[in-house]
């Protein structure tokens, strides 16, 4: 999972925030997010109908990452930077994926909190993932 997550279409927008915020304030340390309901309710029915389900069905490596997980934060470290100004990144994501979120494509509403378990089939499970990687300095 955490490759097809690097090779997302939503980790390029994610790298380029991360590089931004660095330049921008000089923390080694962030967050970074990726929204399937930034478009809000009809937004994320689109991606799902449109991206998540093809996504799925033919193992597309550019959204399948995002298909499994949805929406997803990132906290990054950074761990150095190259002479020619790429920046050495650990990145760790931590999801949960509970029968709220599973069923997100019906919307988000406090109704679907009722549905999450915490034990036995069906319960949340929780995920994460690690990795470090270097973002090259732009244009490069």
């Amino acid at each position: 999972m955490t490759e097809l997550i690097k090779s997302s279409v939503s980790m390029k927008q994610l790298r380029a925030d991360t590089l931004a915020n660095w330049r921008a304030d000089g923390n080694d340390e962030g967050t970074v997010s990726y929204s399937i309901s930034k478009g809000g309710k009809v937004g994320a029915l689109e991606k799902l109908v449109l991206t998540d389900i093809p996504a799925i069905a033919t193992g597309d490596p550019d959204h399948l990452g995002e298909a499994f997980v949805g929406s997803y934060s990132l906290d990054y470290s950074v761990k150095g930077q190259d002479p020619d100004g790429s920046l050495v990144v650990e990145y760790t994501l931590n999801n949960k994926t509970s029968n709220e979120s599973f069923l997100h494509f019906v919307g988000y509403y406090d109704w679907l909190k009722k549905t999450n378990r915490e034990h036995g089939v069906f319960s949340t499970i929780g995920q994460q993932m690690t990795w470090t990687e270097r973002i090259p300095a732009a244009g490069k």
